[in-house]
Parts: structure tokens; C-alpha cells; sequence
């Protein structure tokens, strides 16, 4: 009877997959395959209504629903070939109760019925479903192991990586919010399929992954993952110039350096805002970029002694924000947005009050 219930005993796998070319894909997959009954079959946390019209605005809003898919092992495998991403897959080391529990919760989360889950990118999401299914079956060993052990990259870390080559992605990345500056701990990491796999592997809750594809080529994430943080620095050096040497030019030239500074800090604010308002993520909210970007900035477009004063003022503010920052109270990783604001409006005369461009329009008006 025992040597009958081993052989009945399911197996499971934990199949990971690299990163793909598309945005949605550059962060990894991870599923479990069931071999029960002579069949094996994939289960998928990852599976959604992506034709759907509205999915897009509730996947940014942080409503989109996510749900278990199902499908054989080769067909799996053919898709992933397809697009050329690694596969890896590892037995998982269960007891055959721990086996015939993940077995059960698998076959219970697959049910429509079930309606599926709230999909959020870091704190629940196709892999971090794999991992909780792991951990039960292994009677939260996983958990304990890795609950409190800090990662050694911060979650902006791990975008900046997963968008390296996508400078568009980055930028959007670079002006998100305080949490993405937070060290998880090597539990809430492994909503990345790459270090569940690893994690999986070095506590032996699972054997060696095998490699079943190697992508032939070059990685997605091929490129400089700090790509836009140093093109914002570069942005507020050359900002900055430009700006300076506008504002030596005379009142004209001064006042097109105005009008450009407002377009440059307008642009982001704007973004910012509007993200903010629509899309209600603690990500977009909780964000020192909406005191550094000001849709006040309008009031540079105002007339000139104004302008100087509101640039006066926004110099001051962004020094306090630095001040806080080496306290310890303003912890975001906001140095080169803040070097952005500074470049283009430090050089607009604000600290000559802009006398010397009064005096030179009172002689050109008395003339």
C-alpha cells in the first residue's frame, strides 16, 4: 500500500522563464507542471484577458485581473521557443503530502469559479502565486528562510535592470516613487522568476534547474541599466548651459530662457500629476518628483520679476529637499530629477535678483 501510494504521489515542477522582448515580458515567467495520472499539465498564475480594450488602463491603475491558465508541457515549451526565452525547470522535493496538497490547491485555483486575483507587479503577481503554492506545500519553509533577509538591490534596482535597452521605459521608471527605493527581503524579491529559482535552489527545496532552452540572442536586458538616470544628469548639465547662456543675452534672450525652463519642468509635472490623479498607485503617489516637477512652474511664464522671484523660491525649495534628504527624512532616490529642476532654474538670474537685466531695460527705455 505504501510502495502504491509513492507511485500515485504527484510530482511537481517549477518551470521559469527568462525575460522576453516585450515590455510585459521583461521581467521573467514562472508556472508549476502537475505530473499526475500519467499526464502532465502547466499551471500559469499569468494568464489574462489581454485583448481586452480596458486591460491596459486597469493593469495601470492596478485593477487588472489575473487569473490560472492551463496547458500541456509542449505546447508551453513551443511557445516560449518561439520567442526565444530560457526555460529552465526543476523538480521540487515535496513530501507526498506536500505534493498532494500543492496537487489540490492547483486544481482549486485553476477552477473558473474561482475568479482569479488582483494583479500588482511587486507584491502579487504570476511568480510570487508560484512561490506562496511552494511554500504551503513545504509547510512555509521557504518563508522562513528568506522573511527578514534583505536583498541586496533595491525594487528600483531590479526595474532599472529588467528595462535595461528600453531608455523609454527607464525614463518612466526614473520618475516613479519612494517605494521602489525600498530593499526587499528575500522573500518579497522573489516576485522575480530568477531569484525564486535561485532560492528554490540553494534552501533544496528544489533539485538543479535544467536548462531546456538557451536564447540564441542577445539578452533583452542587454544595456546600461543606469541608461536614464545618467541622460537626466546629462539633460541638467546641458539645461543649465543652454539656460546660462540665454540669460546673459539681454531681456529677449532672458525671456526665452524663462519660457524654455517652464516647457522643460512643465513636460514631467504634468506627466506626474495626471499619472497621480488617474492611476492610484502608492508607486506614482508617494513620490518626491511631485515637489520637484510643480505645474506652478507656469508662473515662470509670468512677467519677469515674478518669474525670478517663483525661481528664487523653487532654488530654495529644492535645497531644503537636498537638506532632508541628508537627514535621513527624504530617502527617494531623486538626486538626478532634483539636478534637472536645479539646471534649469538656477541659471535663470536668481542669484543676481536680476538686477543687472532691470538696469539694462531702464537705459534701454530711457534712451
Amino acid at each position: 500500500m505504501l510502495l502504491a501510494f509513492l507511485l500515485l504521489a504527484p510530482r511537481v515542477d517549477l518551470m521559469t522563464m527568462g525575460p522576453g522582448d516585450h515590455p510585459y515580458e521583461r521581467f521573467g515567467h514562472a508556472a508549476l507542471v502537475l505530473a499526475e495520472d500519467g499526464r502532465e499539465l502547466v499551471f500559469n498564475y499569468g494568464a489574462a484577458d489581454f485583448d481586452d480594450p480596458r486591460f491596459f488602463v486597469d493593469f495601470l491603475r492596478g485593477r487588472a485581473r489575473f487569473r490560472v491558465g492551463t496547458a500541456s508541457v509542449p505546447w508551453t515549451l513551443r511557445a516560449y521557443r518561439a520567442k526565444d526565452r530560457d526555460i529552465y525547470r526543476q523538480r521540487l522535493r515535496l513530501s507526498q503530502r506536500g505534493a498532494r496538497r500543492l496537487a489540490d490547491r492547483l486544481q482549486g485555483d485553476a477552477d473558473p469559479e474561482i475568479g482569479g486575483y488582483t494583479y500588482h507587479h511587486f507584491r502579487d503577481n504570476c511568480t510570487t502565486r508560484v512561490r506562496d503554492v511552494i511554500d504551503d506545500a513545504v509547510d512555509g519553509r521557504l518563508r522562513r528562510a528568506t522573511a527578514g533577509r534583505k536583498a541586496p538591490q533595491t525594487l528600483r534596482d531590479h526595474l532599472r535592470g529588467s528595462l535595461a535597452g528600453r531608455i523609454h521605459l527607464q525614463l518612466g521608471a526614473e520618475l516613479l516613487g519612494r517605494p521602489l527605493d525600498e530593499r526587499p527581503d528575500l522573500w518579497a524579491a522573489m516576485y522575480l522568476p530568477e531569484i525564486l529559482r535561485e532560492q528554490v535552489t540553494a534552501l533544496a527545496v528544489g533539485g538543479p534547474a535544467e536548462r531546456l532552452h538557451v536564447r540564441r540572442a542577445a539578452s533583452p536586458r542587454a544595456g546600461d541599466p543606469r541608461a536614464a538616470h545618467r541622460l537626466i544628469w546629462a539633460a541638467a548639465i546641458l539645461a543649465a548651459m543652454v539656460l546660462a547662456l540665454l540669460a546673459r543675452r539681454g531681456a529677449r534672450a532672458e525671456r526665452a530662457a524663462f519660457v524654455l525652463a517652464a516647457a522643460l519642468l512643465l513636460a514631467p509635472a504634468l506627466a506626474l500629476d495626471l499619472a497621480a490623479l488617474a492611476l492610484r498607485q502608492p508607486e506614482v503617489w508617494w513620490n518626491e518628483n511631485l515637489v520637484i516637477f510643480l505645474p506652478l512652474d507656469l508662473a515662470l511664464l509670468l512677467p519677469p520679476r515674478i518669474a525670478r522671484r517663483w525661481a528664487r523660491a523653487r532654488v530654495l525649495g529644492l535645497a531644503l529637499l537636498a537638506l532632508l534628504h541628508v537627514a535621513g527624512v527624504a530617502r527617494q532616490d531623486a538626486a538626478a530629477s532634483a539636478a534637472f529642476a536645479l539646471g534649469c532654474l538656477a541659471p535663470l538670474r536668481v542669484a543676481y535678483g536680476g538686477a543687472a537685466i532691470d538696469s539694462t531695460n531702464r537705459r534701454t527705455r530711457s534712451t
